[in-house]
């Protein structure tokens, strides 16, 4: 998914999103990850709500491995369409300065 990702595939990414299930067994930070990668899949499609969903359970899953990352300030940044109350949220969670302009 991270290639897909980074390559920009976003129809491929969309692909694996279908089909990837990530169980407890998978190292948290790969599923946090995981989650990262669909929560950008997601802003690409515009599915601002999911992507934000996404985040919000990416940061109540690894608060303290979420801090450390830099993808959900992407994501933040890129989303639209969600209340400045909620990115404002989002972005405690993750630990991300948020400059609405």
């Amino acid at each position: 998914m991270s290639i897909a990702v980074a390559l920009g595939d976003t129809a491929g990414a969309l692909r694996l999103m279908d089909t990837v299930r990530l169980n407890d067994t998978v190292p948290l930070a790969t599923r946090a990850r995981y989650g990262l990668d669909v929560a950008l899949t997601q802003v690409e499609c515009r599915r601002w709500e999911a992507a934000a969903d996404t985040l919000q359970a990416v940061c109540a899953m690894a608060p303290g491995w979420v801090r450390h990352q830099m993808l959900p300030g992407v994501i933040i940044s890129r989303l639209a369409g969600v209340s400045v109350n909620r990115l404002r949220g989002l972005a405690n969670s993750a630990g991300v300065p948020l400059g609405v302009r």
